[in-house]
């Protein structure tokens, strides 16, 4: 494979990881570029409730017969958990092949499209219980895999691995972020190694220029020198994550959180304008505002019922209370018999739950 067409290739895998409507014709390239027919995705997440798998060179008879029928009497899955992730695992490793060619499924499924002349495995995820693996499948007239063909399937498995764990990081970014309380709260945004951003929550962008922490050019945004891009480089050359605390003009507090997307050594230079981390920005601030809010306008609560009913979720007595708001005891204990029968609540704890679901 051209120097070039090993980049393109590695450029799509990350692309990828920034739109997953690029998975397949993305596995189409990786088949293409181990000369083989086919290359599969299997990624299935228990605690999620998610499973996917991403067959783009598989006829629609050929999926909806093995979806139906093959996948009950043939599955690798068992047998790939049992290797660590980015493990290269010829199919001869899992299997006696002797064995493999006399089954129904090689005769009758595998071998009518043109497979069976060689496979390779790999686990790509293995954590808290989600799992996903990438394979390949030469064709019949294909024997086995050459020792460079191996090595840069290891070379792919290792960028989609990477690649993998950035879409799973986005993705809980954007699930968090397209809560209705989290809104207005918390925002993110990926970007390389240099800083500059990739891909951003819309809002987020807004936040860090009101801190002056963004630097716009004409094609590109990134982040500005100083603090925060030191501590995002020191976050993704040691593939640790870093927080730091800040505050806007307004004197609200932020929480900036370094998320890194990547082991902390390059693979390669091309990826050197790839994603590298996830910024993570949440206020408790204007959390609370967002829940004041809300809180007013779902039980009609005046503005000092309001202010009452955060202070007592931050705990303590009446007494307490009246000492944070500079307030009597006795206009503390009217103020919640006030918000109780309004929201319909008995006491401070359910006060609590209903404020933090609301």
């Amino acid at each position: 494979m051209q120097r070039s067409e090993r980049d393109s290739l590695i450029r799509s895998i990350y692309d990828a990881a920034l739109d997953p409507d690029e998975w397949p014709a993305m596995l189409t390239r990786v088949a293409r570029s181990m000369n083989c027919e086919q290359c599969n995705f299997v990624m299935v997440d228990p605690l999620r409730g998610e499973a996917q798998v991403i067959t783009p060179m598989w006829r629609e008879d050929d999926r909806a017969s093995f979806f139906s029928h093959w996948q009950k009497k043939f599955t690798i899955a068992q047998k790939l958990r049992l290797y660590p992730v980015g493990r290269v695992i010829d199919y001869e490793e899992m299997f006696d092949v002797h064995w493999l060619r006399s089954t129904e499924f090689y005769n009758e499924w595998w071998l009518p499209q043109g497979v069976g002349g060689g496979s390779l495995a790999a686990n790509v995820v293995s954590h808290s219980g989600a799992t996903a693996s990438v394979t390949v499948h030469a064709p019949i007239s294909k024997i086995g895999f050459e020792r460079g063909e191996k090595k840069l399937f290891g070379e792919i498995v290792q960028h989609l691995t990477r690649s993998v764990t950035i879409l799973r990081r986005l993705q809980m970014a954007q699930l968090i972020t397209n809560q209705a309380q989290a809104e207005m709260a918390c925002g993110f945004l990926v970007v390389d190694r240099s800083g500059t951003v990739l891909h951003s929550h819309s809002q987020t962008l807004t936040w860090l220029e009101a801190l002056d922490l963004i630097q716009k050019g004409r094609n590109k945004v990134q982040i500005a020198p100083g603090p925060v891009k030191a501590m995002l480089q020191r976050a993704i050359e040691k593939a640790e994550g870093s927080a730091m605390n800040l505050s806007d003009r307004e004197g609200s507090q932020m929480r900036l959180v370094v998320i890194p997307c990547s082991p902390g050594k390059s693979l390669s230079p091309v990826i050197i304008d790839r994603p590298a981390a996830l910024i993570w920005l949440t206020s408790d601030e204007r959390i609370k505002k967002e829940r004041m809010k809300r809180l007013s306008e779902a039980f009609s609560l005046t503005p000092a019922e309001t202010r009452i009913a955060m202070e007592a979720c931050a705990g303590g007595g009446r007494r307490e209370i009246a000492m944070r708001c500079g307030l009597s005891s006795s206009t503390i204990r009217s103020h919640l018999e006030a918000i109780y029968s309004k929201t319909g609540v008995h006491r401070q704890a359910e006060l609590v739950h209903l404020v933090e679901t609301i």
